[in-house]
């Protein structure tokens, strides 16, 4: 491994060290609110002659949110997130495997609704927004890795019921 590889990867996890301790450092300030982040990717990519969502990825990260009233929140996330594609789950050391790492920042505002008054919650959530990422490592042996965008913009929905 080259010596400019590993001192991007050095200010890489230097960055991303630092943007958590901030997180954390928010998360008990002037009604900031934060929480860690621990999820699961399927991931699917155009052109890699795979169909379905056969590899499994890890997301990592921080999330902070400010409450702007009770039923409604704007949030700031970063996350380390893997994403790529196999041709089964039971072979992701095929060659033609593709493993794609990334350092992500989603910014989503969150409506709440349906409040349950016993137990002092909202039932249900919609979110919605934007997230930027940063593709920061290919492990894609069979590619070219010219052919992979190091810089993504991606939207976000979701829907919650507690």
């Amino acid at each position: 491994m080259n010596t400019s590889l590993n001192e991007k990867r050095q200010r890489f996890n230097f960055l991303f060290l630092f943007c958590f301790l901030c997180i954390l450092n928010f998360g008990y300030t002037q009604g900031f609110k934060g929480v860690g982040v621990v999820g699961v990717n399927l991931s699917q990519l155009d052109g890699d002659t795979l169909f379905g969502f056969d590899r499994g990825g890890l997301s990592l990260g921080g999330k902070i949110f400010y409450q702007t009233n009770k039923k409604y929140n704007i949030a700031l996330e970063m996350l380390y997130s893997q994403r790529g594609s196999a041709p089964s789950y039971s072979k992701t050391s095929n060659p033609r495997s593709v493993a794609l790492h990334f350092f992500e920042i989603p910014i989503t505002a969150m409506l709440h609704d349906w409040y349950i008054e016993k137990d002092k919650y909202y039932k249900v959530g919609i979110e919605g927004g934007l997230s930027y990422g940063y593709l920061f490592r290919i492990d894609a042996p069979f590619y070219n890795e010219s052919n992979f965008n190091q810089h993504e913009l991606s939207y976000l929905l979701g829907v919650g019921l507690r």
